[in-house]
């Protein structure tokens, strides 16, 4: 009798475990996950009954390929939002990530004060979209998001600016988890759309990476579409076709116009420009790359008879070595002028002592940005949007 009332909780034990585990797995486990183990190491699931965590097959413990305990580190993770004394964890993931990728992608070696200025000092900013998955104290992955007002009235778009998930935690659900939470938040919040990357005046990519197959996975497999390719490019300063004769050059030949470094004093002029032929967000970075002297410098092109600005061309509004955005006044296009100002702006980023530039987003412009260097160097993205 006590023999019979052993076996019966021990079984009983048994069942408990399995549909323990059987929940876990439709919580955490998205489609076309990998077979894991889990508890007692002697079942499989489906990756097409993931979603409902039905067993489907027994084994031992040889037949398993490799012993993981992920189901078990999912139940762990919490999603809150991080703390300004976290940043220097956000940093520690980016350098997880592929440093010498990192580095070429952005033209420069990310700092935590960087982060803080993309983060916490971004215009938009919200603290509960500023979202970190803990294990314990430990974070292992960090989605940043932001609602913008979008241009002519139209209905605000919530921005993905990143995802980060620690190496060694990646495939187990976790930036599936974040992305989920960041991207009810923004509707809640009344973004009518989603879009991943640009999110200017403060953004780290015009949009993933193409090298990113694991990024554009995650994104696809939630419902995102991938748009189109975005193109920047990347150049060595002394690996260009401009000099200081060529800009006096075309000085000379285009002596009605006047070229200067703008100063605080012209703040508001250039702001009012930028916003009247561009975007809000344009005479934002213009008016950041003005505050950001000596590090950063914005070449205004003005009329010498009215003395009115005509054209910007912006360094480090956005990034650091970053060039851009650049526009003139629309009926004054395709006269040169454009020329006039990459030549002003490259000299002037070399006298500086910068020895590259990042020209980001440059579609439908290559030939134009590709006449002024000698060795280009490319970099593409994909543009990932999501209708709600």
């Amino acid at each position: 009798m006590i023999q019979w009332i052993y076996h019966f909780f021990q079984m009983k034990v048994k069942i408990m475990t399995l549909l323990i585990s059987t929940h876990i797995i439709s919580v955490y486990y998205p489609q076309n996950a990998r077979p894991y183990r889990y508890i007692t190491s002697i079942i499989y699931i489906a990756p097409s009954d993931f979603s409902t965590g039905t067993i489907i097959q027994s084994a031992n413990r040889k037949r398993i390929p490799k012993p993981f305990n992920h189901v078990l580190i999912m139940s762990q993770i919490t999603i809150q939002p991080i703390s300004s004394n976290q940043l220097g964890q956000i940093h520690a993931l980016i350098l997880d990530c592929d440093f010498t990728f990192l580095s070429h992608a952005l033209g420069f070696i990310p700092t935590v004060d960087y982060l803080q200025q993309q983060t916490l000092d971004d215009p938009d900013f919200d603290p509960e979209l500023f979202l970190g998955a803990f294990r314990g104290n430990r974070l292992t992955g960090a989605v940043f998001g932001v609602r913008r007002p979008w241009k002519n009235g139209q209905e605000d778009i919530g921005f993905i600016k990143y995802i980060l998930v620690k190496k060694d935690n990646r495939r187990m659900g976790t930036g599936t988890r974040l992305l989920a939470v960041c991207e009810s938040r923004l509707l809640k919040r009344g973004a009518g759309s989603l879009i991943y990357g640009a999110s200017s005046p403060r953004y780290f990519f015009p949009g993933v990476p193409t090298e990113s197959k694991g990024l554009c996975g995650l994104l696809e497999s939630a419902g995102w579409d991938k748009q189109s390719e975005r193109v920047s490019l990347f150049t060595y300063l002394d690996k260009t076709t401009v000099t200081r004769e060529l800009l006096e050059k075309v000085i000379q030949e285009k002596d009605a116009f006047r070229l200067s470094l703008a100063t605080y004093e012209d703040e508001q002029e250039v702001k009012d420009f930028v916003t009247g032929e561009f975007t809000v967000s344009w005479a934002q970075e213009a008016c950041a790359a003005i505050h950001n002297t000596p590090a950063g410098f914005c070449s205004v092109l003005r009329d010498k008879e009215s003395n009115t600005v005509i054209g910007f061309a912006a360094v480090n509004g956005t990034n650091p070595n970053w060039f851009g955005p650049m526009g003139v006044r629309s009926e004054l296009r395709k006269q040169g002028l454009g020329h006039l100002l990459v030549y002003h702006t490259f000299l002037t980023a070399k006298q500086r002592g910068m020895k590259h530039l990042l020209i980001p987003w440059i579609n439908g412009k290559e030939t134009f940005y590709s006449r002024f260097v000698t060795e280009p160097r490319w970099q593409r993205y994909y543009k990932y949007e999501k209708q709600v």
